[in-house]
């Protein structure tokens, strides 16, 4: 991991600006290896400031904005996407010469990487996935090295500035892979050799000739065409409308569902929201960025990402309104994230219990108690999770969910049926999985095993089947509530010996069960042993 620092967004406390679709170049530079009293006297502004003169003309030259300079760390947006390559190789090659003059103690190596998508800015802080993609892939990126994503890669101009695919990779801190590229930095490319020839490096400040931004080159164009003729400023006009509809080149739509059918979630939303900021309100665009969303938010949870899956909807829930249906996959989400703090927080069972009533309250959907529910049974916090499951029937969740089954019957193999805990689960599995609480009691009084087979055998008893009246089923479970120990036993004593052998192994596996204590459980012994031999 970098050790690059993290360009953080404000809390998302209000609506964000108007969207933007930009190119983004992130570029970290090292710390000095030994910054010396000596070194910082050669450069009393400081690394950083150093950085800032070294940099900014090249930045200014090629149409950028710096968006955030800090630390060492560089966040830049530009209009064109080969500018903003150009940029990255020309910043490292100004580097590079600033290094050649300066001892190994003060020499700084560096790392740059662009992704392409939608930027926006919250109380004045810029936010948005390609800010983080660009930084999480600047992590996992080689020093002096430019890298890429296929979203920037696509739209560079490849004949000036070719690039070799990587491969895909995982982007650290953005929950997300992508197809990456490297910029070839090929001392025999002549873009590489025009770069070089146009950077001087000169009082710590670079110089940069004979590079201009693309949008500087598009709008000396326009203004030529527009000289030569009327009408071809107006076919012009028409085909930059017609194209920014979606008239020439791929439908967004069509590629989204695309990106969405390989698997790329996060590339289809990213599509899908771009679109939108150009056609505002069309539904199958508002659909599709619904669907990537969630698609991509299930893809995080499955990483046990659930944190970052929040604070990125939260982020985009405010920039989209469109994104209002996936309410419900955020307030999951919130429980989740909570619940695990909770339980970290090294609190009591009874104060876990009460920050996850304080979460209820907050949030009204019927599957949020499930959620919180699992992720207390999954840490075994000690404290019955059931009332979380009441509370979820409640408020009219489906009992389609056998974990809650399961849940119930653990906690029957745990305690005797007078037990609370016991009658909470009895009463759950009563109302909500009666087919599954009638094969479980059969199957439980077949295996035989401490408490569970009690709890099995007072579902038989309540429900009046057969098994209740048979004698062997009946002395056993007189014999394990301790009611008459000698009289029963005598009972089971005088049956077939394979049943005396099947009722010594059920008292031997509840003793192991210590579902028999006190001044009976020597009583039980003794007669488990008799059953079992003779």
């Amino acid at each position: 991991m970098s050790d690059a620092p993290a360009l953080s967004a404000a809390e998302a406390s209000s609506r964000a600006s108007q969207g933007r679709t930009r190119t983004v170049l992130y570029l970290y530079v090292g710390a000095p290896s030994e910054w010396t009293d000596e070194a910082a006297a050669t450069q009393p502004d400081g690394p950083d400031r150093e950085l800032q003169r070294l940099f900014d003309p090249i930045v200014r030259a090629l149409g950028g904005s710096v968006m955030k300079a800090a630390g060492g760390a560089f966040l830049v947006e530009f209009f064109s996407a080969t500018d903003g390559v150009v940029c990255a190789l020309a910043m490292l090659d100004a580097l590079r010469q600033r290094n050649d003059h300066l001892p190994e103690i003060q020499t700084r190596r560096a790392r740059a990487a662009l992704d392409t998508g939608r930027v926006e800015e919250l109380d004045g802080v810029p936010i948005g996935a390609a800010l983080e993609i660009a930084q999480g892939l600047a992590e996992c990126t080689a020093e002096g090295d430019v890298c890429l994503t296929e979203q920037t890669q696509r739209l560079v101009d490849a004949s000036f500035l070719p690039s070799k695919a990587v491969g895909d990779r995982e982007i650290p801190g953005a929950g997300c892979s992508r197809r990456i590229f490297r910029a070839v930095n090929d001392a025999h490319s002549p873009a590489i050799r025009r770069i070089v020839a146009a950077v001087r490096v000169k009082d710590g400040a670079a110089e940069i000739r004979g590079l201009v931004a693309q949008d500087r080159r598009a709008k000396r164009w326009v203004l030529a065409a527009a000289a030569v003729s009327l009408l071809l400023a107006a076919a012009l006009v028409f085909g930059t409308w017609f194209v920014r509809q979606g008239g020439f080149g791929r439908d967004p739509a069509a590629f989204a569902r695309e990106q969405l059918a390989r698997g790329d979630a996060f590339g289809a939303y990213q599509t899908a929201a771009a679109a939108l900021s150009r056609r505002p309100g069309d539904p199958k665009l508002a659909e599709l960025a619904v669907d990537a969303a969630g698609k991509h938010v299930d893809d995080l949870a499955r990483r046990r990402a659930s944190e970052a899956a929040l604070k990125w909807l939260d982020a985009e829930m405010i920039l989209h309104e469109e994104l209002q249906p996936l309410a419900g996959r955020r307030a999951v989400l919130d429980v989740e994230v909570s619940v695990e703090k909770l339980l970290a927080s090294g609190k009591s069972a009874p104060d876990v219990m009460d920050g996850v009533r304080e979460l209820l309250a907050r949030h009204p959907q019927p599957d949020v108690p499930v959620v919180a529910a699992a992720r207390i049974r999954r840490r075994n916090l000690g404290a019955s999770e059931l009332w979380l499951y009441e509370e979820a029937f409640r408020r009219g969740f489906k009992a389609t969910n056998l974990d809650i089954f399961d849940a119930c019957v653990e906690t029957l193999a745990r305690h005797a049926p007078r037990a609370p805990d016991a009658q909470r689960a009895h009463e759950l599995i009563r109302r909500n999985f009666p087919k599954e609480r009638l094969a479980w009691a059969e199957k439980t009084l077949d295996k035989g095993d401490g408490f569970a087979w009690i709890n099995a055998y007072a579902i038989v008893d309540e429900l009046n089947l057969p098994k209740e009246k048979d004698p062997l089923y009946e002395s056993l479970a007189k014999v394990l509530n301790g009611e008459e120990i000698d009289q029963f036993g005598k009972i089971l004593l005088r049956l077939r010996k394979d049943e005396r052998r099947r009722a010594g192994f059920i008292l031997a596996k509840s003793l192991e069960a210590n579902a028999i204590g006190g001044s009976a459980r020597d009583e039980v012994e003794t007669l488990a042993q008799k059953l079992r031999t003779e």
